[in-house]
């Protein structure tokens, strides 16, 4: 990986800056607090996003900005890649923003997760760091500040195995064991569980044995009534057979006697139905006898007749009712027209008033264009004095941070010469004097800006009382179109008028002409009589069709008789020949009853013993599943128990090996690079450097061990330097994966050392020998050391870089 261009905007102390990464060695150099640590995180910022604690957005962002952004290019496997992230303040905080990467001219616009994902892709950063806080690779291989290397030396055992654990991956070893002692806790849960579930597992075998033994009697009892119970139902099912025989020969001669006493009753009826119909047939001809009509009246003619006059009497109603219908409808119309012409005539009687109402609001409307002009004037006026406000906020802030500054401020940072007490005060002063200026100025334009601002709102209340009248006059000129359009059309409604009035008269005249009532009168007369003379006709038909139905009735009912007749005298005949069965009949009924009292008898002992043993197999059906539940729970509790030993006598010592073999060898590494670079820095025989089994340091003097926070600022800088490059080189060579081998960035490296000591730095970037190494430091001897200085200052708060 190597760094080519920074562009950073409002980011920190810095507004717009960009800053071009040369090859090889490259010294950021500058006072402290100019800005060289920003740029470093600019860098982190563009690759990984924001995260907590270490790089929150609110330390990212220049106060005063309410955007930000930082645009990084590098080059990466012969890949030109631009990735740009963006900072917003919000009411709820400040937030990352949707960014994008290119990556050979192909452009992605990317939220912040899916560009931290696709950046640890490309560096060959394992894919779990995504979800996690910290950039641990990133941190320990490329760039560290120098107060995380002290702190990480001065941490506990527990805490620095626990960060080495995340850098090389083999953390999961440790969350293996610690989350198999939650399972291993569940699994004693389970085991004390299934213990519990077990403990009726004997009463229950017992119940079994001797509900079985129960189902056994049952059975062997069920198949000794078996036998007696079929002979009960043989012995039944005869004796059935036997009384249906005789029932039915019983109901033969029942039948018989029915049949004669029916035919008997049958021949009785038809007679009085002969006798019925000879008394109809007289009073027939007597009444057919007493009809008389005209030789020269015809049916037919006298129907053609009556249908004829219909059909004049309907064309006559018809004529009337049409007439009476178109009368009826003009006076509707002419009612309605009445009504419309009375309603425009009230209406436009409002013309007058409305002309005058328009001018009126015509006249105020007028000033509309001229409170909008002043309106815009006050609010460009508003704007400046805001500007000029925000303007002396900032020199007032300045001038305060500065004077607080000047005050604390012991030694020069660039020629470290002592500060004399009157350059300070006269500094102070003039500080002071810009602060009076500034808060004075500041009052006067808060109080004008507030005088603005009323002007403002009474301007626009103005205005808004002017848009609701324009409104209003929009609004009465639509009315007083519709007013016109109304006035035009009263004299065309009453011409309308005049021809329905015009209509009407025709129609009553022609009503009264015609005379429809007499007509009317006369036809239905000769209706009636013609009707009642087709009576007559039809009166006599139907009692000759009468006459000739009553004699075949005669007819048939004698022929029925004869036959019914000779019907009886066979019956009587068999009758002769039959047998009453009613005595027997009744004994074997009471045979049978004896018989179905046993069988039932039977029948009941058989459901008793039947339901008993269906109790008795689902009795036994149950505890069977409830004995196969507690050999299952059995077998789990067997599975259970021995999962449980494997995995805490034998799997967590196989991750504890696994993991201690693997510390072992990045020990081993560790020990040998660190000792290496702790010797370079350090040209001291009687001190001697070593890592101990937990990664701690130990510094030895003349065979004596001495603590870490008992070195000098030089020597604790260099320990923590070597610690440093030894991470570097041994996370490099383990984790092959990454890409990021050929750049690092040291911070400060050099806090605290002697002039002896910084001569040293030039050995060890010699001995680096990478493609890209950058250094922040405000040593300005190391900048004869590195291929390339980038000077950074800073002017009225401002870092600003000189390439």
């Amino acid at each position: 990986m190597f760094l080519k261009q920074l562009q950073l905007t409002n980011i920190r102390s810095y507004i717009d800056e960009t800053i071009k990464f040369p090859e090889g060695s490259t010294i950021l150099s500058g006072d402290i607090g100019c800005g060289k640590s920003s740029i470093l995180l600019a860098v982190e910022f563009a690759l990984f996003g924001t995260s907590r604690p270490d790089l929150p957005a609110e330390l990212l962002l220049r106060k005063g900005a309410n955007k930000a952004s930082v645009e990084l290019s590098f080059k990466l496997n012969e890949k030109e890649i631009t990735i740009q992230r963006n900072l917003k303040k919000e009411k709820s905080g400040i937030k990352q923003m949707p960014g994008h990467i290119i990556i050979n001219s192909v452009k992605k616009e990317l939220m912040p997760v899916e560009m931290k994902a696709e950046i640890l892709s490309m560096l060959g950063y394992p894919e779990d760091i995504l979800t996690k806080n910290k950039n641990y690779i990133f941190r320990y291989t490329v760039y560290t500040p120098q107060e995380d290397m002290k702190f990480i030396l001065q941490e506990n055992a527990d805490a620095r195995l626990d960060v080495l654990r995340k850098i090389f991956n083999i953390d999961k070893y440790k969350i293996i064991r610690d989350n198999l002692q939650l399972y291993l806790k569940e699994l004693r849960s389970k085991i004390a569980q299934l213990k519990i579930r077990l403990e009726p597992m004997e009463e229950y075998s017992k119940k079994f044995n001797e509900t079985n033994l129960k189902k056994t009697q049952f059975d062997l009892s069920l198949k000794e009534l078996e036998p007696k119970l079929q002979a009960a139902k043989n012995n039944n099912n005869e004796l059935k057979k036997e009384l249906i025989s005789l029932e039915n020969k019983q109901r033969e001669l029942i039948n018989l006697q029915q049949q004669q006493q029916n035919n008997q009753t049958i021949i009785s009826e038809k007679n009085k139905q002969i006798s019925q119909i000879e008394h109809k047939l007289n009073q027939l001809n007597q009444e057919l006898d007493e009809f008389f009509i005209s030789e020269d009246l015809d049916k037919e003619q006298l129907m053609i007749k009556i249908k004829n006059n219909e059909i004049k009497k309907q064309q006559l109603i018809q004529q009337k009712s049409t007439l009476q219908e178109r009368i009826n409808q003009l006076h509707k119309k002419i009612q309605e027209q009445k009504q419309e012409l009375n309603l425009l005539k009230e209406e436009i009687f409002k013309i007058t008033e409305k002309e005058r109402l328009q001018e009126s609001l015509t006249q105020k409307t007028s000033q509309k264009s001229e409170l909008e002009n002043n309106i815009k004037q006050l609010e460009d006026l508003y704007g400046k004095t805001n500007e000029v406000i925000t303007k002396n906020q900032t020199i007032l802030q300045q001038s305060q941070e500065l004077k607080e500054k000047i005050s604390n401020l012991d030694n020069c940072p660039l020629c470290l010469q002592d500060v004399n007490h009157d350059h300070k005060n006269k500094i102070q002063n003039e500080e002071v004097q810009k602060i009076q200026r500034a808060k004075s100025l500041l009052i006067e334009l808060n109080q004008k800006k507030e005088d603005i601002l009323n002007k403002i709102n009474d301007f626009k209340q103005r205005l808004e009382l002017l848009r609701e009248e324009e409104n209003k006059l929009i609004k009465i000129k639509v009315e007083l179109v519709q007013l016109y359009q109304k006035r035009d059309l009263i004299q065309q409604k009453e011409d309308n008028l005049k021809s329905l009035l015009g209509e009407n008269n025709q129609f009553m005249v022609e009503l009264n002409q015609n005379n429809h009532e007499q007509e009317l009168q006369l036809l239905n007369e000769k209706l009636i009589d013609d009707q009642k003379k087709l009576e007559f006709f039809t009166k006599k038909e139907l009692l000759k069709k009468q006459l000739t139905e009553l004699n075949l009735n005669k007819k048939n009912l004698t022929k029925e008789i004869l036959t019914i007749n000779q019907q009886l005298e066979n019956i009587i005949n068999l009758l002769k020949n039959q047998e009453d069965y009613s005595e027997k009949i009744e004994s074997q009924k009471r045979s049978l009853e004896g018989s179905s009292i046993i069988e039932n008898q039977l029948t009941i002992k058989k459901t008793e013993i039947s339901t008993h043993l269906e109790n008795t197999e689902r009795e036994l059906k149950e505890v069977e599943e409830k004995i196969k539940k507690f050999n299952e729970w059995k077998s789990q509790l067997i599975r259970t128990k021995e999962l449980y030993h494997w995995l805490e006598n034998h799997f967590i010592k196989l991750t504890m090996a696994i993991e201690k073999q693997v510390m072992v060898n990045i020990h081993s590494l560790f020990n040998n690079c660190f000792q290496e670079w702790f010797s370079t820095l350090i040209e001291d025989e009687n001190i001697f450097a070593r890592i101990d089994d937990s990664f701690t340091p130990v510094i030895e003097q003349n065979g004596f061990e001495i603590s870490f926070n008992n070195l000098s600022g030089g020597e604790k800088t260099s320990a923590a330097l070597a610690y440093r490059l030894a991470l570097n080189r041994v996370i490099n060579d383990v984790v092959h994966e990454i890409k990021t081998k050929s750049l690092l960035i040291l911070d400060e490296p050099t806090d605290g050392f002697s002039s002896e000591q910084l001569d040293k730095v030039r050995d060890v970037l010699e001995r680096l020998n990478l493609q890209q190494t950058i250094l922040v430091s405000h040593e300005s001897k190391i900048e004869s050391f590195v291929d390339n200085v980038i000077r950074i200052h800073k002017e009225d708060h401002r870092s600003v870089v000189m390439n």
